[in-house]
């Protein structure tokens, strides 16, 4: 049975340890031996710009960006838009400094 399907005492029984004192020097340097230190192995580190772009990998991502890309596009008519009519309808101006 898997250890998170068993209770605490079953899986300190399992492992050979005590809930108490742990492991014994004795123990600590067979598992040692056994496996290994406790450490992840040092892989190829992937750089920032690979790490950027991988974020575009997603369906969903380039959705929103296309979104977000049409909302700034009608956001920026649409301010376009108010000054030319406000330029229109203020008919013309006197050069500035008067």
């Amino acid at each position: 049975m898997p250890l998170y399907n068993q209770t605490i005492e079953q899986s300190l029984a399992e492992l050979g340890s005590d809930h108490y004192s742990g492991l014994s020097e004795q123990q600590v340097a067979e598992r040692l031996a056994k496996y290994g230190p406790n450490k992840l192995a040092e892989g190829k580190r992937a750089g920032p710009l690979k790490i950027f772009f991988d974020q575009f990998k997603n369906i969903m991502v380039l959705v929103l960006l296309i979104a977000a890309g049409n909302c700034a596009q009608s956001a920026i008519s649409a301010s376009v838009s108010c000054v030319m009519c406000t330029a229109i309808r203020s008919g013309p101006t006197r050069p500035w400094p008067p």
